[in-house]
């Protein structure tokens, strides 16, 4: 969920969900910040819970390091543990996720790039 606060500022909120619309029908009455959602799928249903808290951990921790949002997100989601070939899996659809939510203008997983000029 993405949004600003009354400062104006990026806020964004990083969490899984078994059912998408139960949870954004939750959010409407619980959160009033967000005004855009990105979600992300399996075109095939092959992500189990496990990975699925694997993911939501890391994009959080990914949206930690950056600092590039303030997180809405009251603690840090727990890590699930998964082989290692399940961990390069995962690690590739969290690539492929920051690409997608850059491209649709969110840069929150995208860390700032210092630039030397010489």
């Amino acid at each position: 969920m993405f949004g600003k606060n009354e400062e104006g500022k990026q806020i964004v909120y990083v969490r899984e969900a078994e059912i998408i619309f139960d949870r954004l029908k939750q959010h409407l009455s619980q959160k009033d910040f967000w005004n855009e959602v990105i979600t992300f799928i399996s075109k095939d249903e092959n992500l189990n819970k496990a990975h699925i808290k694997y993911l939501e951990n890391r994009l959080f921790e990914k949206a930690q390091r950056t600092n590039r949002y303030i997180l809405e997100n009251s603690s840090t989601p727990t890590k699930s543990s998964i082989s290692e070939s399940d961990i390069a899996e995962m690690e590739e659809f969290i690539e492929n996720i920051t690409l997608l939510t850059n491209t649709l203008g969110h840069k929150v997983f995208e860390e700032i790039r210092e630039t030397k000029n010489f």
